[in-house]
């Protein structure tokens, strides 16, 4: 019963914060004179959205209280014009317009590391900095060697394992510049490499990646592993097994249908 009262007290405290944020917040918006009360109520606003995501976890029940929001019409704005793209900040990191996220999102400089593309074209509606045009699309090569060639992985594994049900996984060997291509078993360890093709890694399984990209993402990929418990096997020369769509997903469409069901990559 005290873990009843202590859920139902906590539910009604966020309930009653979230209305009076609700009705405080749009104060600033309207009177500047209530600007030097914002930096006080942010903390309790971060507070009380920690809280409420943590409901459930502890009680294991939503809670009551509403989204906790602070008015700042300027804020995205100030953000595009930082750098961040404005269809990223409408999507996904202000939808739900969390005091938290703000307030770590704020936390970065103008121009945060990550950001190596230019978005001040994009829309709330498009990120136009990371559209590809697949006609003109080629690799980029992180080696300045005119000569780096492409490797493959092995084709004949690759469709015995779509049409097996499962999926491809691949190691590189930098020594020998080639692939071991594996069809993933029910407790094959491996890494899922995500990225967008404007980062120049697009590609399909009969096409390949050059060898420059695949010596960078072998050692990228044993630095991240650090484990020797039999899950991950580290060598100075053989990646960890991973799966990347550049190519574990060929074009060809038959292939390419069961590398994707319904729209989405096999995980």
């Amino acid at each position: 019963m005290a873990k009843l009262d202590w859920q139902s007290n906590t539910s009604m405290a966020l309930m009653d914060a979230s209305v009076f944020f609700r009705k405080i917040s749009p104060r600033f918006e309207e009177d500047t004179t209530w600007k030097s009360f914002h930096q006080y109520l942010i903390p309790l606003a971060v507070l009380a959205d920690t809280i409420h995501s943590r409901f459930f976890s502890v009680f294991g029940t939503s809670a009551m209280a509403a989204d906790i929001i602070l008015a700042d019409s300027s804020y995205a704005e100030t953000l595009a014009q930082r750098g961040w793209c404005r269809h990223l900040l409408s999507t996904t990191l202000l939808a739900f317009s969390s005091p938290s996220i703000r307030e770590y999102i704020k936390s970065f400089r103008d121009g945060p590391s990550f950001l190596t593309r230019n978005h001040k074209n994009c829309t709330e509606q498009a990120c136009t900095a990371s559209n590809v045009d697949l006609d003109a699309y080629e690799v980029e090569h992180v080696c300045q060697n005119s000569d780096c060639e492409f490797v493959k992985p092995d084709m004949k594994v690759i469709q015995e394992a779509l049409d097996s049900g499962t999926f491809p996984v691949v190691l590189f060997s930098k020594a020998k510049k080639q692939f071991l291509t594996l069809m993933r078993g029910p407790h094959t360890a491996y890494f899922a490499i995500s990225h967008v093709w404007a980062d120049g890694l697009g590609s399909s399984s009969e096409t390949g990646l050059p060898i420059c990209r695949m010596i960078d993402l072998a050692n990228t990929l044993t630095e991240v592993c650090g484990r020797e418990d039999g899950d991950y096997i580290k060598s100075l020369d053989v990646s960890p097994a991973f799966w990347i769509d550049s190519l574990c997903i060929p074009s060809e469409v038959a292939l390419r249908k069961l590398s994707i069901p319904d729209g989405r990559c096999l995980r």
